[in-house]
């Protein structure tokens, strides 16, 4: 659970418009709703107002400051014209306050409003649950309605099947279903941060080279949620994401129509050929040895089943918090 950080009624606006991005607590606080002790700089908090999470705060900086040395800058912070402005709030807050009271002027960042991260745990969890019943369903959907097929779940082995489509409408399907799954763990990465990831993917913090390199060589839920909490750019990401999609559909499509007598084999035949060339790239790029679980042979090997439970187990967590 995210530590509190408590917000007066009248404040919650002008945290959510950014306009306030500091607030100024006394040391020593006995404050029941904030958890002030427990913030640290670069960590989330959760931003409370009467018991409710109305938004994730990414913490800035926590330095001591005097009642008296206050001063415009974070008057400004504080979304307040000037010190006097600010002192005058405080005295409210805080009648007893002396030109020598000590106080915590804590900066912070609002990464984004409550409902909008869970509309976006929401929608990844819906993309990864679609391609569950996409995979269940695909012996059925790729050879009668292979469009249908793509769109639930446009992985290698779904585009391997449905190649003898014509190219403009099939690489459209394709590369719109990937990058929208993309996006959208992509979104769920920056907006939750390294630390939600960690419970499914323990890792160090990636570079932000590191993180597209492997966003390119393996996409899915791991790597864009890791390129989101890297501090990837959305223009950087969608760049490559889109190109990748396009490049590696492409791929399968020219690699499908060089093997020789696959259009001429029997369904099943071709659904565990299309099936087994899909999954060895993922076993080769997800196998974790050097992480491995106790209890768990392939260690933190992301089965679908598996990462479609981490999504909504994050959107169930986030409900709790609110």
């Amino acid at each position: 659970m995210l530590p509190r950080l408590d917000f007066h009624s009248s404040l919650r606006d002008a945290v959510l418009a950014g306009r306030k991005t500091a607030t100024t607590r006394l040391v020593g606080e006995l404050d029941s709703n904030s958890d002030i002790d427990g913030l640290r700089p670069g960590m989330r908090a959760a931003a409370t107002c009467q018991g409710e999470t109305f938004a994730e705060l990414t913490i800035l900086s926590i330095e001591p400051v005097s009642y008296d040395a206050i001063d415009d800058k974070l008057a400004r912070a504080e979304d307040c014209a000037d010190a006097a402005e600010l002192k005058s709030l405080l005295k409210s807050f805080y009648p007893r306050a002396k030109p020598t009271t000590a106080f915590l002027a804590i900066r912070f960042r609002c990464a984004a409003a409550a409902q909008t991260i869970t509309f976006v745990d929401a929608a990844a969890a819906s993309l990864k649950v679609l391609g569950l019943v996409g995979d269940f369903c695909s012996p059925l959907l790729a050879r009668e309605y292979p469009l249908a097929a793509l769109s639930l779940n446009a992985n290698d082995a779904h585009c391997l099947l449905t190649h003898h489509m014509l190219l403009i409408p099939w690489l459209l399907v394709v590369v719109l279903r990937r990058t929208a799954e993309d996006s959208a763990c992509f979104a769920l990465g920056r907006l939750r941060g390294q630390r939600y990831v960690d419970e499914w993917l323990p890792a160090a913090p990636m570079s932000k080279a590191a993180a597209l390199a492997a966003v390119v060589a393996a996409p899915g839920v791991s790597t864009c949620a890791l390129a989101g909490a890297a501090g990837v750019s959305w223009s950087m990401f969608s760049g490559v994401t889109l190109a990748g999609a396009l490049l590696r559909a492409l791929a399968i499509r020219a690699v499908a129509e060089q093997v020789p007598g696959l259009q001429n084999m029997d369904w099943i035949t071709r659904f565990l050929i299309a099936g087994a060339a899909a999954a060895l790239p993922l076993v080769i790029a997800s196998l974790r040895v050097d992480r491995a679980q106790r209890g768990h042979v392939l260690g933190h090997f992301p089965w679908p089943w598996t990462r479609a439970r981490w999504l909504l187990h994050r959107l169930a967590h986030h409900t709790k918090e609110d």
